[in-house]
């Protein structure tokens, strides 16, 4: 019988066929772009970022592969920036350093990461590593400033528990000031704001236990200076376990922060308002009722965007205060509470007041006003302790004492009292 001679194609091979070289070569190349997430039509896109311990062989084709997603407001709106960018690649090129023996290489795509490694379970347990959060962060005034983040740790020194903070799993600290100028106040409100007023968050069964009265007793006094954080925030990005780490480190300070020592201990100290005691004079003259009795000081470097708000935050903690004015360095008309006005004299007597003051562009000064001078010492020993802030300043004491103003008369009609 004849043999049937086969067709040759250019390939060398039978017709409609490729030479079994050249195809196992194509199958290679083609699993080398799957395992490098990368498809023929996109070798020259560089849209997704690689972070590789070595350059992968044919075994590693096959290996297990984690998907990790990235939060969106992180992945669309953080990660534009440069500086995050490159702390994300830093992130990647650490974990792939310190578990070489598990994690065989880290992709980036747009919204999620990519863990390839000999061990699917291992990969699973490297999960947090990945679990990247974004958090707003009520915090004390004394805290709530700084400029970079090496001061913000200073500060958590007072605490001296900063050491124990991994810093290569936190990304960036902000104020939240700062925030808004690089991000804008409309993602700032769809970032989560961490107020659980029981602190769940801060429990962990290592670190600091539920059922310990360590636990116990930070919670009791974070509930004490609840009120001081409700208009101060900070803004924490990186690793959730770590981010949680420092919250804890956070809220020890906050509690043992000199500026808050005075809460704990408001009411015990207070003066009773059926008696007033007079400890500035050895003997009180009688009152006179046709004028008002003003215990007051004058205090410095008061931040230039302090607000009347940052005053009565400041004030809270101290009882029998009256008013408070700010007054610029400038010698401009000073701001005032409780809706009085000032008077062409009391201009005066302000101008004169702060005649003696450098004009500087840096602060103003606040003039704090009590009823009695007991309540006034108690301020001012604070004061000189360094133990009182405003607006994240800790503020100094340039002068006090005492004035009489005349007493306006006031008459009631009908319910409304006219002045």
């Amino acid at each position: 019988m004849g043999g049937i001679i086969g067709l040759c194609t250019p390939d060398g091979g039978p017709c409609g066929g490729k030479n079994e070289d050249t195809s196992e070569r194509q199958n290679m190349e083609r699993m080398r772009l799957i395992a490098q997430n990368i498809t023929p039509e996109s070798t020259s896109s560089s849209e997704s970022s690689k972070t590789m311990s070595r350059e992968p062989t044919i075994s590693e084709f096959q290996m297990p592969t984690k998907k990790i997603r990235c939060p969106p407001i992180i992945s669309k709106y953080i990660l534009k920036k440069e500086t995050f960018t490159n702390i994300r690649k830093q992130m990647e090129d650490r974990a792939v350093r310190k578990y070489r023996n598990e994690i065989n290489q880290i992709v980036f795509q747009d919204d999620c990461w990519l863990i390839q490694g000999v061990d699917s379970i291992a990969l699973e347990d490297h999960r947090e590593l990945f679990e990247i959060v974004i958090w707003r962060i009520p915090i004390i005034p004394a805290l709530a400033h700084f400029d970079d983040e090496s001061k913000f740790y200073a500060k958590l020194d007072i605490a001296g528990s900063s050491t124990n903070i991994n810093k290569d799993g936190i990304w960036s600290i902000l104020p939240k000031q700062k925030f808004v100028r690089e991000f804008g106040q409309e993602l700032l409100t769809d970032i989560d704001l961490i107020n659980d007023e029981t602190h769940k968050y801060l429990a962990d069964p290592d670190k600091l236990p539920a059922n310990t009265d360590e636990f116990a007793t930070l919670i009791e006094k974070l509930k004490v200076i609840e009120k001081m954080k409700q208009k101060h925030e900070i803004l924490i990005i990186g690793q959730k376990a770590c981010v949680q780490d420092i919250l804890r480190v956070i809220r020890r300070c906050e509690v043992e922060h000199p500026s808050m020592a005075g809460m704990f201990d408001l009411g015990r100290n207070a003066s009773d308002w059926s008696r007033i005691d007079c400890v500035c004079e050895p003997k009180c003259p009688d009152p006179d009722p046709n004028v008002i009795a003003n215990y007051y000081c004058i205090v410095s470097n008061v931040p230039m965007h302090a607000t009347e708000e940052d005053v009565d935050t400041m004030l809270s903690k101290y009882e029998r205060w009256t008013d408070y004015k700010l007054m610029d360095t400038d010698h401009e008309q000073p701001q005032t509470t409780l809706g009085n006005s000032v008077s062409e004299e009391d201009e005066n007597k302000d101008a004169s007041l702060f005649s003696s003051i450098a004009t500087g562009p840096s602060y103003k000064f606040a003039k704090i006003m009590f009823d009695n001078c007991q309540s006034l010492k108690m301020f001012v020993d604070d004061v000189q302790k360094d133990s009182v802030y405003l607006a994240g300043n800790n503020v100094s004491l340039h002068k006090q004492n005492k004035e009489f103003p005349k007493r306006k008369e006031r008459r009631l009609y009908r319910g409304y009292i006219i002045v």
